[in-house]
């Protein structure tokens, strides 16, 4: 007997595709969420001392920002 579990090749790539579409959409918005949620955010008084702001500004350049990719400000990476 033939088993009727499978979908067609038709079906299977219209999910594929909405898959791929929702996966590109949803990671920019969450991403500008959260950038909107950091600008308000007080950081610890000892990121704001001398060895502190020098690792955070290489930080910056080691993991910088992109459109849809969050940088190290984004993700408070000073605080690991």
């Amino acid at each position: 007997m033939k088993n009727k579990t499978s979908i067609s090749r038709r079906v299977f790539l219209a999910r594929l595709t909405a898959l791929g579409s929702l996966a590109l959409a949803c990671p920019s918005s969450l991403l500008a969420e959260l950038r909107a949620s950091n600008v308000n955010k007080q950081q610890p008084d000892w990121t704001r001392q001398h060895p502190w702001l020098t690792l955070a500004a290489v930080q910056e350049i080691l993991f910088p920002a992109g459109d849809d990719i969050p940088g190290a400000g984004d993700i408070n990476a000073i605080n690991y």
